[in-house]
């Protein structure tokens, strides 16, 4: 979206129930403390100060929830809102459950926002997005002929909810679709058939023929030692998922996963689609 565009989409949380979450005040299900710190009116205007607003506080007579409304108008024009939801989530808990607490914030805050055309995302505990939420996609084992970034970034937020849930057997085989399905889509956009689907080693090995990625052909070894880190990060991804996910049952092989393997995993295929598409971006836009 254009900068113009995203302000406008941000102000679908400028209300008044998206502002009692995030001033302490609505209490609900499965969020640590059950709400985010309680914000006196003097602890808004501290906070607006952080961010560089100057919202003095009894100036005039407004509620707590008008003080934050104009903190977070302040935000989305000068391009801070996604610091200041953040830094909301951060002061509400200990480091370690910040991820957890933004997740459920965010799921909390889409419910309300759910009649727009948008919705918040997370991707790591630094950025929260808003994103357009119309014909939302779902994960799915043929290859979508609408592969783009906001594409991968949706099912990287499907596979969060999974790994939220300590689904972690899902992470690693929903991961595995995704990285799949990027590498499918790129081959296919070439007027090529996939070498064979299901084989991820196989799959990048065609991309990269077609891109000439293979390090050989690179001088630069730092450029060679990235691509076999990408390399090994696809080999562990197919892997695991064959001796340890949901897809191939239980037996004397099984790998039970736990939550940090699940977040490596789950991060590393999100690094690893952004890469190689933005790779078959660079070269479409030079055809």
């Amino acid at each position: 979206m254009k900068d113009s565009n995203i302000k406008s989409a941000w102000q679908v949380i400028n209300n008044k129930d998206v502002i009692n979450i995030l001033i302490g005040d609505i209490q609900y299900e499965n969020l640590y403390g059950n709400k985010l710190k309680y914000l006196s009116g003097p602890d808004i205007c501290s906070i607006a100060k952080k961010f560089g607003a100057i919202i003095e506080y009894n100036k005039k007579p407004m509620s707590r929830w008008q003080y934050m409304e104009e903190l977070i108008d302040f935000c989305i024009s000068n391009n801070k809102i996604s610091k200041l939801l953040v830094y909301l989530c951060t002061i509400s808990s200990d480091l370690e459950e910040t991820d957890i607490v933004i997740y459920e914030v965010l799921e909390q805050i889409n419910k309300i926002i759910s009649y727009s055309d948008f919705m918040l995302l997370n991707l790591d505990s630094k950025k929260i997005t808003i994103e357009s939420n119309v014909n939302e996609v779902e994960i799915d084992t043929e290859v979508s002929e609408k592969i783009s970034i906001n594409y991968i970034i949706n099912c990287y937020a499907k596979i969060k909810e999974r790994f939220f849930s300590e689904e972690y057997d899902d992470v690693i085989t929903l991961a595995r679709t995704l990285v799949e399905e990027v590498l499918c889509f790129i081959i296919e956009e070439n007027n090529e058939t996939p070498s064979e689907k299901g084989d991820l080693k196989k799959l990048y090995n065609q991309v990269k023929d077609l891109y000439k990625m293979n390090a050989k052909e690179y001088a630069d070894n730092r450029i060679k030692e990235m691509l076999s880190g990408f390399e090994k990060i696809l080999t562990s991804i197919a892997l695991f998922r064959n001796i340890g996910s949901s897809s191939h049952g239980v037996g004397s092989n099984r790998v039970n996963l736990n939550k940090h393997t699940a977040k490596l995993y789950m991060n590393s295929s999100l690094t690893f689609c952004e890469y190689i598409y933005s790779v078959y971006e660079s070269k479409k836009d030079n055809i």
